[in-house]
């Protein structure tokens, strides 16, 4: 049947992710080509946006996780686009451990639903999936960038540099602000409407109570949790420390170009702008509890209101739609018509057709000559 789309999307994740490496490895060559840098940052908060949209209104578990993941190789593309390309691998590595612990989580779900994957047919597992539910929350907020958890280092280097960077520029960090926000409110609507609330699964027998998967998957969202916690203390901002991550990487980077006019920043700076990416990702999280917890049907209500941008989301900005009809569907008509009418059918089939019916003709008036009546010679 084919890749479905979420596998194809995280086949795509991975090979955008070895795309990020080979940008930072060839560090040298676009720090010297500063209208590519930009191409890049443009292409990637602009992943980021769109990707946090399509993930908020997606109802598989997995496809909001696999868009989530679009939106975070997003940030790092910000982060390779501004010149700080060690900045990109950091949060490469801190999102390695808590979005693997997420879709671990998630198969935790599935596994424990029967391969129910709708999160709106989910609800109140926090009593049967008790190392599940922690576990996915620690990997929530270091996705959602609470203070301290690893996710907080990484994405808070991300968009301090896309404003302090000689290549960044303030429209990216705003850009990238919202996503912040964006990222809690998605990301905690995945866990309300998971884990909390009522039971809307159904168990009976052919579907019995959920459980805990054993401790062969249990073990791994644990390990995944720790490191969700400290792998961003290799990293500390300008106000705490020193990002040990990035003088590791330093030799890497020793060929790069450095930009002779450079601004400088203060710590308060840096860190009065942490407040405010801290400020809106916590609104992101209170907005996913009362749509999704205290007050279900106004999500409703906001659907039913803007419903074109709702379904604009859902659909992901008509782009599968667009792609069928700019590239699917041209090719296949000019398959039927071109490939296989013209070119298989009318030259391949007709050549070899022909020659048999030529032949055929051919022998058809040879034969008259030996009939086998000596009158007729």
């Amino acid at each position: 049947e084919g890749p479905t789309p979420v596998s194809a999307l995280i086949h795509a994740a991975t090979m955008v992710t070895a795309g990020i490496y080979m940008i930072a490895r060839s560090a040298p060559l676009y720090s010297r080509a500063p209208e590519t840098l930009l191409i890049i940052a443009l292409v990637g908060i602009a992943t980021a946006l769109v990707a946090a949209l399509i993930a908020m209104v997606q109802r598989d578990i997995k496809k909001v996780l696999a868009y989530s993941t679009i939106s975070q190789l997003g940030y790092m593309f910000v982060a390779v686009g501004v010149g700080a390309f060690g900045a990109g691998i950091f949060h490469l590595v801190t999102h390695a451990f808590f979005k693997a612990l997420l879709f671990l989580g998630s198969g935790s779900v599935i596994l424990a639903l029967h391969h129910q994957q709708d999160l709106f047919k989910m609800g109140g597992l926090r009593r049967y999936l008790r190392v599940t539910f922690v576990s996915m929350w620690i990997a929530t907020l270091a996705i959602g960038g609470a203070p301290f958890f690893s996710g907080f280092f990484s994405k808070d280097q991300i968009l301090w540099e896309a404003y302090a960077s000689p290549h960044g520029h303030m429209a990216f960090r705003l850009a990238g602000v919202l996503v912040a926000g964006l990222t809690a409110l998605y990301m905690s609507r995945l866990m309300f409407l998971t884990f909390h609330g009522t039971e809307r699964f159904k168990t009976d027998g052919a579907h019995p109570t959920p459980q805990e998967p054993s401790l062969l998957m249990t073990f791994p969202l644990m390990i995944l949790a720790f490191f969700s916690v400290i792998a961003g203390y290799i990293g500390l901002p300008g106000y705490l420390g020193t990002n040990r991550l990035v003088e590791f990487l330093a030799p890497s980077f020793q060929w790069v170009r450095e930009e002779t006019m450079t601004v400088e920043h203060s710590h308060s700076e840096e860190l009065v702008l942490t407040v405010i990416v801290v400020a809106v990702a916590a609104l992101g999280f209170l907005a996913a509890y009362q749509l999704y917890v205290r007050d279900r049907q106004m999500a409703d209500r906001l659907a039913q209101r803007f419903s074109f941008l709702h379904q604009t989301f859902s659909s992901k900005f008509f782009v599968d739609e667009l792609y069928d009809s700019v590239f699917i569907q041209p090719i296949r008509k000019m398959s039927h018509s071109i490939l296989w009418k013209g070119i298989d059918v009318g030259v391949i089939d007709g050549l070899v057709n022909g020659t048999a019916s030529f032949l055929v003709r051919c022998s058809h008036k040879i034969k008259r000559v030996q009939s086998g009546f000596v009158r007729a010679y």
